[in-house]
């Protein structure tokens, strides 16, 4: 059955690629054969675009897949629209013929396709699950689109076993320590009838994107240890794109700096004292968005949205006051994704009273990261867990991929201004 499945999907895949391929170039002006159209330059190289921008949001669809709180055909339409733009990029630098009509079609089918299979794909996988009373499993009744029963203690096992047929699987804590002997009993029994059996914690961190903080062990920091190849590679890579596209930049934060000049609060820039790699302190550079801080009466973080600045808002917003961190990725302080720094106060605060708060800093801190485009602002303590717990989930995860997808969800973010404090 995997096998036939599998069949399936490639040759619908197939003939996606053909319909794709072969459906622009019937809306072209028929002045040849048909077939002796893809021999001018600017069908094939018009033709070869779409047929690339297809397959690289597909590729980027299933990598995305095992990363949790994906909007797929949402971010679908975005990933495909920024791969046209990159490869129109390609086009228009190296000055090959093309034509819109055919790239618009192109893209309009993709995305059509796309969302058809991915909104077909999203509808079989929902789940409907049972779940047993013990430990976390109580958690799971609130995360959608998926359906989960708690089972009842008073049943038969045989009864139970018979009703367990009727979903797609048991999920179990198997950490709580608290798992009585007949369940225990009756998790074997579902197995041996075979029925999935899926761990809570695993499954909990799959389909909400944070990893349970709460039962780290000493032993599960060797899981969490990030790639230090990937590190280096991801440093060179982010420092090339912000020197490619610095003149665009620098334009940028010469006009965000004189907005911010005329307000007449004072200085452009706010320069900050933030926890950065191991540990280490660093100068971290903002536009100012707040109004001096009266140092008679100091406040905590919570307690400042009166002092920011009406033109500071919408610096923040739309993520425009952290342009000037841009110079920190370059200084090797920072990095594009990674946990936001805190500063050393707040630090010092969150790791007295959230367990392992310090390993956050095995990664370089980021301007935007998973935590951010998730949860959004932090303010105190007890949100500080929770943004921990995604935390955790970049570094246990850390890679390429979920940088990717970080960069396409960030994008959403600074248009949407989720998030903004």
């Amino acid at each position: 059955m995997t096998i036939l499945r599998y069949g399936l999907q490639a040759i619908f895949l197939l003939i996606c690629c053909l319909v794709l391929i072969a459906l622009p170039v019937l809306l072209m002006p028929v002045k040849i054969n048909y077939l002796q159209n893809f021999l001018v330059p600017t069908i094939q190289i018009s033709t070869f675009v779409n047929f690339l921008a297809y397959v690289f949001t597909l590729i980027m669809i299933y990598r995305f897949d095992r990363f949790a709180g994906n909007q797929k055909i949402s971010s679908s339409i975005n990933m495909l629209l920024a791969i046209y733009i990159s490869l129109m990029l390609v086009i228009l630098v190296f000055r090959l013929p093309y034509s819109i009509k055919i790239l618009l079609t192109g893209f309009v089918i993709s995305g059509i396709q796309l969302s058809l299979m991915i909104k077909a794909n999203v509808n079989k996988s929902r789940l409907n699950l049972a779940l047993i009373p013990c430990g976390i499993t109580d958690r799971f009744k609130s995360i959608k689109p998926h359906k989960f029963s708690l089972l009842s203690e008073t049943l038969t096992l045989q009864h139970q076993i018979s009703a367990l047929r009727s979903f797609d699987g048991l999920v179990v804590d198997f950490r709580s320590g608290n798992l009585s002997k007949e369940w225990e009993s009756f998790v074997a029994h579902a197995a041996i009838n075979g029925i999935p059996v899926y761990s809570a914690n695993h499954l909990y961190e799959a389909m909400t994107g944070s990893v349970d903080i709460n039962h780290l062990m000493e032993n599960n920091f060797g899981v969490l240890a990030p790639s230090k190849l990937y590190m280096a590679i991801k440093r060179l890579i982010e420092s090339l794109l912000i020197i490619v596209f610095s003149p665009v930049i620098i334009l940028l934060s010469l006009l965000v700096a004189l907005i911010v000049s005329r307000d007449g609060y004072g200085s452009v820039l706010f320069v900050q004292e933030r926890i950065g790699l191991a540990g280490k302190k660093f100068a971290m550079y903002k536009f100012r968005t707040m109004t001096p801080q009266d140092s008679s009466k100091p406040q905590k973080l919570s307690d400042d949205h009166h002092r920011v600045t009406p033109i500071g808002a919408k610096l923040r917003k739309y993520r425009l006051d952290e342009l000037p961190q841009l110079w920190n990725v370059l200084k090797g302080d920072m990095s594009l994704i990674g946990p936001r720094p805190e500063t050393a106060v707040l630090h010092a605060e969150y790791e007295k009273s959230v367990p392992f708060y310090a390993y956050r800093a095995i990664v370089r801190p980021g301007i935007s990261g998973w935590a951010q485009v998730m949860h959004g602002y932090t303010s105190n303590s007890d949100q500080a867990w929770t943004k921990l717990t995604y935390d955790f989930y970049y570094i246990k995860h850390f890679s390429f991929w979920l940088d990717l997808l970080i960069v396409f969800r960030t994008i959403r973010v600074i248009f949407s201004g989720f998030g903004a404090k």
